[in-house]
């Protein structure tokens, strides 16, 4: 990681839950938040007490591995893992990827900023799909590293005109402090509803096809594969430092930021705010939202091998 990212502040919401407090054996949640929680949402556990014994998959096997050279296999055997019984398997890039400025302003943000907008295409068996990346570069500085946020949020939280200002986004802050800053809206790689999640990059491979594998890619998947096709314009782009970019999302795209940042070793860095069960939470753990229930009320997110 880059002496930049360690000393970056950037303001980011935290959207807890609960409210806790620190203690000298450690952090715990408000009880009476975990009380009126488990009230609200019976059958699942949210009382550390009940939390019962597990153990977690050596994915070290034994501490053999111990170089970033030895790493690289049992690596490529884990996403396996991952693309075949979580998130599906991701085509990668499309066959045609273009892009096409729509919009630039390098007076944005009073002179502070540049503003791109521009619309990543990609082509594929004589289909089309497109979305729009939103990118502010400060003018500070001719090359910057940048903050890629999968937004699951109103695109309105991402105003590239900054008529709107949401603490979600922090695109002043970010700016002032010599970065960039990106967005892309997940709705439009894919909706996230369980009867449509199909039509957008998922269609623009798969067309209208009546079954699939059952490891196929899931919503999660396609939202990360537009952050690494908008790595792809970062590439390109001189202002830009693409060795130096981050992606980062909240809870579903949380999830999402992780994937991404799993499947393509160009992010340097990722930020996965309250991703949970599917992200960064312990599957193992008993303790929260399950498997069962994500599965259940997000179908659409994962392959269809993680409902077994």
């Amino acid at each position: 990681m880059s002496r930049q990212y360690r000393t970056a502040v950037v303001v980011l919401p935290l959207l807890v839950a609960s409210l806790a407090f620190a203690r000298a054996d450690g952090w715990h949640a408000d009880p009476a938040v975990v009380a009126r929680t488990t009230k609200d949402q019976p059958g699942f556990n949210f009382d550390e007490s009940r939390v019962w014994p597990y153990t977690l998959p050596d994915v070290m096997r034994g501490g053999a591995i111990r170089t970033p050279d030895a790493w690289q296999p049992r690596r490529a055997e884990i996403l396996n893992l991952f693309r075949d019984d979580v998130y599906g398997r991701s085509p990668g890039r499309p066959e045609q990827l273009s892009f096409e400025k729509i919009e630039e302003n390098t007076h944005a943000m009073d002179n502070a900023a540049t503003l791109e907008r521009v619309a990543i295409v990609s082509r594929q068996s004589g289909r089309e799909h497109r979305f729009v990346l939103t990118l502010f570069v400060p003018n500070a500085r001719p090359k910057a590293p940048v903050f890629l946020l999968i937004n699951n949020r109103a695109a309105s939280n991402t105003d590239p005109t900054r008529g709107e200002k949401s603490g979600f986004w922090p695109a002043e802050q970010v700016i002032a402090r010599g970065y960039g800053i990106a967005a892309l809206q997940y709705g439009d790689l894919a909706p996230d509803d369980k009867d449509h999640f199909k039509d957008g990059v998922i269609r623009l491979f798969e067309g209208d096809a009546a079954t699939r594998s059952p490891h196929a890619w899931g919503a999660l998947a396609a939202w990360a594969w537009g952050a690494s096709r908008a790595m792809d314009y970062f590439e390109t782009d001189p202002r830009v430092d693409a060795a130096h970019v981050a992606v980062l999302g909240h809870s579903r795209g949380g999830k999402a930021a992780l994937w991404a940042g799993a499947e393509d070793a160009r992010f340097a860095l990722v930020i996965s705010n309250e991703s949970g069960e599917g992200g960064a939470a312990l599957a193992r753990r008993p303790f929260g939202e399950t498997v069962a229930r994500i599965n259940a009320v997000f179908p659409h997110w994962f392959d269809d091998t993680y409902k077994t």
